[in-house]
């Protein structure tokens, strides 16, 4: 299983998701992060070294774009995003045509759940699921 492990701009541009086993590991990137020229190449980078990048905290905000090329996962927080907003970024045809996965966090009732399970959406992260627990 591939832990997910959070990367903000200084990290991204430091280049430390490489020092990470590529097949461990899915780089999400952070909401907070400017989609600069320097970060699109760091990102392309990555794509190309074969690691899995993630966007995390999506907020349709059309920079996000420029990344799209690399990304595999969405990650969409439940609380932020409605499901009508959820349910058109499954069925866009940029989502299909590059295969990319949804997550959807915060899940915290079985409607909720079923909801989600009717449009489609790929993975599930929530206390629904499971809720956190110590090693």
């Amino acid at each position: 299983k591939k832990a997910f492990i959070n990367f903000d701009e200084k990290t991204l541009l430091e280049n430390l998701p490489l020092v990470l086993d590529k097949k461990s590991v899915v780089v999400e990137l952070l909401e907070t992060i400017n989609v600069t020229p320097d970060v699109i190449k760091v990102v392309s980078a990555l794509y190309k070294k074969g690691y899995t990048l993630a966007l995390d905290d999506y907020d349709f905000s059309p920079k996000w774009e420029q990344l799209f090329p690399y990304i595999s996962i969405i990650k969409v927080d439940r609380e932020d995003i409605s499901f009508e907003q959820i349910a058109a970024l499954k069925n866009s045809q940029l989502i299909a045509d590059k295969n990319i996965k949804i997550v959807v966090e915060r899940i915290e009732t079985h409607e909720q759940f079923n909801m989600l399970i009717q449009i489609g959406i790929d993975y599930f992260q929530g206390y629904f699921i499971d809720k956190p627990s110590e090693w």
